[in-house]
């Protein structure tokens, strides 16, 4: 959100051509890059680095692939976490039977 809010508070700048323009389009060119490449860096280099990372702590504990240990760890969570909320709700709606019966 604050990318996007950078962005667009100064792309009008970069594009004007009235008085001042050409001293703030110097001033808001780096400042737009900045942004920019901050953001990519944050959404895809930063994700490669950890990934990279713990797939290297994981070879080195002895795991025979890494991939299919964090695809593994994932998965559990994402199972563990279902199957919480669908016994959660049925034992909802079961009491809810009983209280109508």
């Amino acid at each position: 959100m604050t990318v996007s809010t950078v962005v667009a508070g100064l792309l009008p700048i970069m594009w004007s051509s009235s008085a001042g323009s050409e001293v703030m389009k110097p001033l808001a060119t780096p400042v737009l890059g900045g942004m920019i490449s901050s953001l990519l860096h944050v959404l895809i280099v930063t994700p490669v680095i950890f990934f990279w990372l713990r797939e290297r702590q994981l070879k080195k504990q002895g795991a025979t692939t890494a991939t299919e240990d964090i695809s593994d760890e994932f998965a559990y969570e994402i199972t563990e976490g279902a199957s919480t909320e669908v016994s959660g709700s049925r034992s909802g709606n079961e009491k809810e039977r009983g209280s109508h019966e």
